[in-house]
């Protein structure tokens, strides 16, 4: 992988963790594990918000003590 792949890789991971994080949020997810409950979301890079929500939907009914009622 160049130099310029590898940046553009990495741009779209962010991205990517920016919109998980983004819908975990509007879920009500506490800000203090966000970020790393965000890495534990099912959805590929690349995935679309709605995609993004099923997983989060998913992660909710795992995990419901995470997300406020």
């Amino acid at each position: 992988m160049t130099d310029i792949e590898q940046l553009r890789a990495d741009a779209a991971r962010d991205r990517h963790l920016a919109r998980v994080e983004r819908i975990l949020s509007r879920e009500g997810v506490s800000p203090t594990v966000l970020d790393r409950l965000a890495t534990v979301v099912d959805a590929q890079v690349g995935a679309d918000d709605s995609e993004i929500q099923r997983a989060v939907s998913s992660l909710r009914d795992e995990l419901p003590g995470v997300f406020a009622d």
